[in-house]
């Protein structure tokens, strides 16, 4: 007789309330680039796009990778932060 086990943040699936495979929903990891998600809350990156956590980048509207602020700052932004 088959056991099912309950859904865990390291079973190596996406199941339960995770939006990726062992990430985000209730686990405490946020999803990495490419794995799925529902809001930038998922996303390690903070952004989130058509359901998949998309890389920082300098026109993303958040403050992420290696900005000082959003969007601007850090290597690989040209825009300097204000203040």
């Amino acid at each position: 007789m088959a056991h099912c086990k309950a859904p865990t943040c390291d079973d190596g699936v996406k199941n339960g309330d995770e939006t990726g495979v062992d990430c985000s929903g209730g686990c405490p990891r946020r999803c990495p680039d490419g794995r799925g998600c529902k809001s930038g809350k998922d996303c390690a990156s903070g952004v989130c796009w058509a359901g998949a956590c998309e890389p920082p980048t300098c026109k993303d509207g958040v403050d992420n990778g290696d900005e000082l602020g959003v969007d601007c700052g850090g290597k690989g932004c040209d825009a300097a932060c204000p203040g």
